[in-house]
């Protein structure tokens, strides 16, 4: 692991009851979450009031959160708790676990990052759940993704200002300072140096992906991007004219970029098993029949077809672009939408589907 990936875990508790607030630290700084070997912080908090502006100042991958302020018997600012997570939502990310003896105020929040455990329950509960956070991945990538941020910013204001600022001149365009640190930003983030941030996630020094192989999830922007326009490349599900299945956007793009598209054009997908292929190859898997699979699956078959791998529950999709169908711009809300393409493939299906016309 890097050095970085080796600071504590830092968690902060939120109760009125001292006294409750400091078993629950006592209990987990005794313990190595993370498998790491380093004990993590824990700091207490009995003021809710004080929430937003102690995550300000610090950092905290968890926070442990009670509901209620006052005796279970009263109805002291009984929602003091569900307030304060809302306000932590408006204001940062961190995995929030209610430890509380009213678990029922706050099932409906329940989520993979909102989690709850009784003040009842076994010390252990609590130690499990914060457990289940770490190895869901959810805080590494947090902790990773600020780290890569803050050293791509810490690099481009020290090292790259000065001469932009000389170049632009004064008053400075804001705009254009705006875009140059996008762009530096966007760059950062590109397949070329996504092992770096991978490394920070993984801490394995050498992470690579593998060669000739392009990771499935790169296809996709999950979730979908929400908008008021659609664009080429967005992948839906449901029904369309009595049909059931996935359908991709393949208007082209400058039609809803000039207002054009009152109606929207998609293609429907069919899952690759279905495929003759797909079945020739799963009858009988010949050389020929291995070959004539691995060439659709390269889209080095006839430019009718499009390939679309499948990753988290997104099946394996072959786009048909002789199966269309026309529907008004506002059905697309009917269908649910499942993920955005990737501008670089967008434009890869696009060009075929334009060749196509």
């Amino acid at each position: 692991m890097t050095a970085e990936n080796l600071n504590p875990w830092r968690i902060l508790i939120i109760d009125d009851e001292e006294r409750v607030a400091s078993q629950v630290k006592e209990f987990l700084e005794g313990d190595d979450l993370g498998g790491t070997g380093i004990r993590p912080e824990v700091d207490i908090l009995t003021d809710f009031g004080l929430a937003l502006s102690t995550l300000a100042k610090r950092q905290y991958d968890t926070v442990i959160l009670d509901v209620r302020v006052g005796t279970h018997e009263g109805d002291q600012n009984s929602e003091a708790g569900e307030t304060t997570l809302g306000a932590i939502r408006a204001a940062c990310f961190v995995p929030v676990v209610f430890y509380t003896a009213l678990p029922h105020k706050v099932e409906h929040l329940l989520s993979r990052v909102v989690r709850i455990v009784a003040k009842d329950d076994p010390p252990q509960i609590i130690r499990d759940t914060l457990q289940q956070l770490a190895e869901s991945g959810i805080l590494t990538l947090h902790r990773a993704m600020h780290q890569h941020v803050d050293r791509v910013l810490r690099d481009h204001m020290w090292d790259f200002t000065d001469g932009i600022l000389d170049a632009i001149g004064e008053p400075a365009d804001v705009t254009t300072l705006a875009y140059i640190t996008r762009q530096r930003l966007a760059v950062s983030l590109t397949s070329a140096n996504i092992a770096e941030l991978a490394e920070n996630m993984a801490g394995i020094a050498d992470y690579e992906e593998a060669p000739n192989k392009i990771h499935p999830i790169r296809f996709y922007i999950l979730p979908p991007i929400a908008g008021a326009l659609p664009m080429p490349g967005e992948l839906y599900r449901g029904t369309v004219d009595g049909h059931k299945g996935y359908w991709v956007v393949v208007t082209p793009a400058c039609d809803f970029v000039q207002k054009k598209a009152d109606w929207v054009t998609l293609a429907y997908c069919e899952p690759l098993e279905n495929q003759k292929e797909c079945t020739t190859w799963r009858a009988s898997a010949s050389k020929e029949n291995a070959g004539k699979l691995r060439a659709l699956l390269k889209n080095n078959t006839a430019e009718r077809f499009h390939y679309l791998p499948g990753v988290l529950g997104i099946p394996h999709l072959i786009v048909c672009f002789h199966r269309l169908i026309t529907i008004a711009h506002d059905d697309l809300e009917k269908l649910d939408h499942i993920a955005s393409l990737d501008p670089q493939f967008s434009a890869v299906l696009q060009s075929r589907f334009a060749r196509q016309l």
